[in-house]
């Protein structure tokens, strides 16, 4: 399995974490690639969130994802409450 696969199969699996009331926002199916790779990128800010910050609950990583529509730029953010700084998080996507 290449590397790709597997942070495909890890980001799948963080968007099954996602509650049932979330299935919009956190696209499931593999009918619609476009929906399916947003909700892969708002996967990887969880897995971001979750790696370097050890937030371990979805819904705890949800409240600091600010992917949307007049965020400017920014897709998600973490303030660390022991040394009080501020991470601003922005994926940046190539276009080919």
């Amino acid at each position: 399995m290449t590397k790709y696969k597997i942070l495909i199969k890890i980001l799948d699996a963080i968007i099954q974490e996602a509650p049932a009331n979330m299935t919009q926002r956190y696209y499931r199916k593999a009918d619609n690639l476009e929906y399916l790779n947003q909700s892969r990128a708002k996967a990887f800010i969880h897995l971001y969130l979750k790696v370097t910050f050890g937030l371990l609950n979805f819904n705890e990583r949800e409240h600091f994802i600010t992917d949307g529509s007049h965020d400017g730029g920014v897709d998600g953010y973490y303030i660390n409450p022991d040394n009080k700084t501020i991470y601003f998080i922005t994926l940046v996507q190539k276009r080919v």
